[in-house]
């Protein structure tokens, strides 16, 4: 004899979009500020494109506009084409990297991926960790084969929960027209 099996509801979670920010002109940053806490986790996706001279830019993420040095850890891994490499980051940090993304001189229309999760973000006895999923076609005419594949795990060293997101590139002065992110509470 078989039973049906029914899925208990409660043990789904809930999506709600919080921000959902277009970039309509080029900006410096994109900020969540006023994040509720009223979710256990935090989900951010999107794609970027910065206007660094270059074809690649990294994205960067400060929380509740910390800037000291150290309070940031991450763990990069990338693998680009057959190469591959794997950095920690710990010393001297005043903001994580969490993502690639294309830049001014990548051909047309490209943006770079980014999905990140943060975990029990309003939770004052833990310090908030992440993981992100970013690729990116990074040449320029290159085809398929020139896809960047990177992940990060990082941890804010700081106890405060998180009232706020920056998410600004690395080397680039703005994020181009077109940029967008959207910010999702998870229950």
């Amino acid at each position: 004899m078989t039973y049906p099996v029914i899925p208990n509801t409660d043990l789904i979670p809930t999506i709600e979009l919080i921000y959902d920010i277009l970039a309509t002109e080029n900006v410096a940053s994109i900020d969540f500020d006023e994040i509720p806490q009223t979710y256990k986790y935090l989900k951010l996706m999107g794609s970027l494109r910065s206007d660094n001279a270059g074809v690649t830019d990294a994205m960067r993420m400060r929380l509740n506009d910390n800037s000291v040095a150290d309070d940031y850890a991450f763990i990069e891994f990338m693998a680009y084409n057959s190469t591959y490499y794997i950095a920690e980051y710990v010393t001297n940090e005043t903001a994580a990297m969490i993502g690639i993304a294309n830049a001014a001189t990548a051909d047309a229309g490209r943006f770079g991926g980014l999905t990140l999760w943060m975990y029990d973000y309003t939770n004052t006895n833990k310090r908030p960790t992440w993981i992100t999923v970013s690729p990116m076609g990074a040449g320029v005419d290159a085809g398929i084969a020139d896809i960047q594949f990177r992940n990060y795990a990082g941890m804010f060293d700081n106890v405060e929960a998180v009232s706020r997101l920056t998410i600004f590139p690395n080397t680039g002065s703005n994020w181009l027209t077109g940029s967008r992110l959207s910010l999702y509470g998870v229950n």
